[in-house]
């Protein structure tokens, strides 16, 4: 049975605490996670960590033929 739950809320809301505190990583795909391999961490204007905005057509691309491929597979499926 193919299921898929989009987690969705403002920065901060705690969704990605939801998923590791159920141990649900194995079956989360997140696009920060995508942005994250695809270009790493960069400085913002004050000098902290931040995720690159750039290929981000590219990189969202990717994400949602990983969404296809993990719906292929059938199972649970969580979008973070």
């Amino acid at each position: 049975m193919k299921t898929v739950y989009a987690l969705r809320g403002p920065a901060g809301a705690g969704k990605s605490t939801f998923i590791k505190e159920n141990n649900l990583e194995a079956n989360t795909l997140s696009l920060d996670t995508f942005r994250e391999l695809f270009t790493g961490l960069v400085s913002d204007e004050n000098g902290n960590p931040a995720l690159s905005q750039r290929g981000n057509e590219n990189i969202v691309r990717y994400f949602n033929q990983a969404i296809d491929q993990r719906m292929f597979q059938g199972g649970a499926l969580f979008i973070d």
